[in-house]
């Protein structure tokens, strides 16, 4: 996370406890935070129409639900149109309001990034930025849960759960869509 994004959520955190957040990174930010790491890539955007089919297939390999049919997902592409990236955002509910995270998926499947874009709950139950780091090198299986890989974060369960279920998701949506070009 950058340093400017960082002081933000830290400032929101010591004086208005109890505020309601905001967007904390844009999406073109997290996209291009990204592509200036790869000199020569350029992101295109896709959408995907699953079948039922699909779905519960998705459904089934995340152990979470699908949040609908329609997948749009951003892929970073290199010289000769290689794909080095792919970016999938979930907005789901945590409590009683929303939150939009990013995740970042290496073609091979495993999670080089998660990132919190919006996030609509008391900051206070925003957890940490160094939690979102131990998301690194996660793939769609028993171990990318909490108590396993993923650490509890004290004050923010169900933030952390809500991450978790949204990683497992896009990792699944990921695997079911596979590499193929937009439909």
């Amino acid at each position: 996370m950058r340093l400017t994004t960082f002081l933000l959520c830290f400032l929101s955190l010591c004086w208005l406890p109890h505020a309601r957040g905001k967007v904390v990174l844009s999406l073109p930010e997290a996209l291009e935070h990204q592509k200036s790491a790869r000199p020569g890539s350029d992101w295109k955007s896709e959408n995907h129409y699953l079948t039922p089919t699909q779905l519960e297939l998705a459904k089934s390999v995340s152990g979470v639900r699908m949040n609908g049919a329609l997948v749009v997902r951003n892929v970073l592409t290199g010289t000769g149109g290689m794909p080095l990236l792919y970016a999938y955002t979930d907005t789901h509910q945590v409590r009683s309001h929303s939150e939009s995270v990013i995740a970042f998926v290496s073609p091979g499947g495993s999670v080089e990034r998660v990132e919190v874009l919006q996030f609509d709950e008391p900051l206070e139950y925003l957890p940490k930025s160094q939690w979102y780091d131990t998301f690194h090198g996660a793939k769609l299986d028993p171990e990318l849960d909490l108590k396993r890989k993923i650490p509890l974060v004290t004050g923010a369960s169900l933030s952390a759960k809500s991450v978790v279920e949204a990683t497992r998701r896009i990792l699944a949506l990921h695997r079911v869509i596979g590499e193929g070009d937009a439909r």
